[in-house]
């Protein structure tokens, strides 16, 4: 195939004699290089470990084979979320220190234009350059409270004053199960059934935010040869697959933020969707 993820596998049938195999992968951070991304506090730990096993062999002599196998995969990192949030002045309203003016929009001064159309032309500027916080609307201190963490970084700065470290957890499985069945000496059959389970949990920048993506994988897998005469072979062949891929937010189904909030507008249209909205 032209495919760059393409793969062909072969699976091995069974035979008389019990064969089996066990495996473990390991790597850590022990030798590891500190990340070039981090910044902050000691070498993020690492560690992942594959390991699995096969086992093959007879379930009736010269006739009906088996060949089983299983592979698990858990990798476990640390690593470290970085943002520009707004600062602990700016949460409180003062924008003294943000370098441009900020104005009242209820002081705004409309003019219509040739073409009909009204246009703001002046407004009034919030005195010392702050919101006073009787005008702070009850939606954007709920939702900067529960869902935007506060800057990290001391000082005034905006560039990279958050970071935090947080863990990030990949696992996966997989299993392989081949019968064969020698019918006769003219006849030979084999069934296969994989199945494989992955769950990836990625951090967002914030501990509110983050998403799971979970995919499952099935297929199956019957084959017949038969030789019907001497210049003629019939190979018949099954197969099915299945796949299955979810990718949701850390609080889908669990809590509808965007209902909490109540902006117009506003909404989850799918329990999927659940969770803190992109402003």
């Amino acid at each position: 195939g032209r495919a760059t993820s393409q793969i062909s596998a072969t699976t091995r049938a069974g035979s008389n004699d019990f064969h089996g195999a066990l495996f473990e992968f390991l790597r850590n951070d022990k030798i590891d290089a500190r990340e070039w991304l981090q910044s902050t506090g000691e070498k993020n730990p690492f560690r992942r470990n594959q390991f699995g096993g096969t086992v093959g062999g007879r379930i009736i002599r010269d006739r009906l084979f088996f060949l089983l196998n299983s592979e698990i995969t858990t990798d476990r990192k640390t690593t470290e979320q970085n943002a520009s949030v707004a600062t602990t002045r700016m949460r409180a309203g003062d924008f003294s220190l943000a370098g441009r003016r900020i104005f009242d929009p209820l002081t705004r001064v409309y003019q219509v234009n040739p073409q009909g159309d009204e246009r703001a032309v002046s407004a009034e500027a919030f005195p010392n350059q702050t919101i006073p916080r009787s005008r702070f609307n009850p939606k954007y201190e709920h939702l900067v409270k529960e869902f935007y963490s506060e800057q990290t970084v001391p000082g005034d700065t905006l560039v990279r004053n958050y970071l935090r470290n947080v863990g990030r957890a990949q696992d996966a499985e997989q299993s392989n199960m081949r019968f064969d069945f020698a019918e006769n000496s003219k006849s030979n059959w084999f069934a296969r059934y994989s199945w494989g389970h992955e769950l990836e949990e990625s951090p967002g920048t914030f501990p509110t935010q983050g998403t799971d993506t979970e995919t499952t994988v099935r297929q199956a897998v019957l084959s017949n040869t038969r030789i019907l005469s001497p210049s003629v072979v019939n190979d018949f062949r099954f197969g099915w697959n299945g796949f299955s891929n979810d990718r949701v937010g850390l609080q889908a189904y669990e809590r509808n933020v965007q209902a909490e909030l109540g902006i117009p507008g506003l909404f989850a249209a799918h329990p999927a969707a659940y969770g803190i909205p992109a402003v």
